[in-house]
């Protein structure tokens, strides 16, 4: 059975604040195809995880790209950063 979307959700549900799920760069480019170093890729897995309260970080050495779950303060500083254009 393939390890979907939904799966990688229901982990990011259960993940507490400030906690990560990890996932390697081939379930990555099966999520989010073609995967790393795709623009396109980055961008959906962004969406993604802006859409699930999450922060990616992406350890190129490890090949896994973390979904750090944020807390409502650190979205809404995120968010603030984005506008004013300083991050």
């Amino acid at each position: 059975m393939a390890f979907t979307l939904d799966d990688l959700k229901t982990q990011i549900d259960a993940c507490p604040i400030g906690g990560a799920i990890g996932v390697p760069y081939n379930l990555y480019a099966e999520l989010f195809q073609p995967g790393e170093p795709d623009e396109g890729a980055r961008e959906r897995a962004y969406k993604f995880a802006k859409a699930n309260g999450c922060a990616i970080n992406n350890k190129w050495t490890g090949e896994i790209v973390f979904f750090v779950k944020l807390d409502l303060i650190q979205i809404v500083a995120t968010a603030a950063s984005k506008l004013s254009g300083t991050s």
